[in-house]
């Protein structure tokens, strides 16, 4: 069945979906702590025509010894090549913030967000069109998520969108989940399975969960830019338990190194301690690579572009960073937005 499957879908992108043209433009995120671009990325970007980049600005996690919520991880931006292209605040937020944030300090915590989203536009001279908001919000955290989305926007100038990321069961189960108060939503069309589990093969994308959720997506109230996935990792497990994430990994940072067995078609047995690009390793874990190839990206794109409107939308690819974009060309990107149309 899943081989079966797996030819549906390459079927579609042989046929590049021809039959509709959907205006699609590119951009990308930017998930680092420092921002700057090598000649490479710029003549990327300026190859595809890229007029948006989403940079994350900063993290919101909530800090156990003040017992508030704090902003970390705040980008510095090296260099003005992002000129002249838009700069688009991305704030990622985590649930236990929501969690543990009263309703009434809400307001409070909104105004903290966006005044630090305007002192940071203000040392760079930018004045973003869009702010976004990433948080993987629950159930019980709903109505205090959505409040605080609606107490941002009402901050924003006249004219700017207030975007937010959507997942896959958020579209799914909207009845339960509910549906953001933003002009526009991203969907994140990757991180689908469940990383603890060993027996994953690629919990970044895998079409056989995707296709439990699309039923709805066309159908679903905001209308929807694409988050595409275009990086790597290594997961390493030390007696079957989920211990790391080897961010940038890939199977040729494996191939060939004496210190690693193959044991799988993306696993790999640790046979003596040590250290990898800055990480340590024990004797006997396993690290199962997951890897999204431009043939992979070009699949996940197929089987979304079925079930999406036909609406003008940006497709983001995660993330912009050498070890991700190097391994790609132009002609890469270009097939997978063809797809799109």
């Amino acid at each position: 069945m899943k081989k079966y499957f797996s030819g549906c879908l390459l079927a579609l992108v042989l046929c590049g979906c021809g039959h509709r043209k959907t205006p699609v433009e590119a951009a990308f995120y930017h998930w680092q702590s420092k921002y700057s671009t090598d000649p490479a990325q710029s003549q990327l970007l300026d190859s595809l025509r890229v007029k948006k980049l989403y940079i994350k600005y900063f993290d919101v996690d909530w800090d156990r010894v003040t017992d508030r919520a704090l902003p970390e991880a705040s980008v510095i931006i090296n260099d003005n090549q992002y000129l002249p292209r838009q700069i688009i605040p991305v704030i990622f937020i985590t649930n236990t913030v929501l969690a543990n944030t009263k309703p009434a300090a809400i307001p409070a915590l909104a105004d903290s967000i966006y005044n630090k989203i305007s002192r940071m536009d203000a040392s760079e001279h930018i004045a973003p069109e869009e702010v976004q908001i990433d948080c993987d919000w629950s159930l019980s955290t709903r109505d205090r998520y959505f409040a605080l989305l609606r107490e941002i926007r009402a901050q924003m100038p006249s004219g700017a969108l207030l975007s937010c990321t959507i997942r896959l069961h958020q579209v799914k189960y909207r009845e339960k989940t509910g549906v953001p108060p933003v002009d526009r939503g991203v969907l994140m069309f990757y991180n689908m399975g469940r990383i603890e589990d060993e027996k994953e093969v690629n919990t970044i994308y895998d079409p056989a969960t995707a296709d439990k959720y699309l039923a709805r997506l066309k159908d679903y109230p905001l209308s929807l830019d694409v988050a595409l996935p275009i990086f790597s990792w290594g997961v390493v497990y030390e007696s079957g338990k989920a211990k790391e994430l080897l961010n940038g990994f890939s199977k040729k940072e494996m191939e060939g190194d004496k210190r690693f067995t193959a044991i799988g078609e993306n696993r790999y047995k640790v046979d003596s301690t040590c250290f990898i690009h800055g990480y340590y390793l024990r004797q006997d874990a396993v690290v199962r690579i997951e890897e999204i190839t431009p043939y992979i990206c070009r699949q996940a794109a197929a089987q979304l572009s079925a079930h999406l409107k036909n609406e003008k939308r940006t497709v983001i690819f995660f993330d912009l960073q050498p070890n991700n974009t190097n391994r790609y060309d132009v002609s890469d990107f270009e097939k997978t937005l063809e797809i799109l149309r």
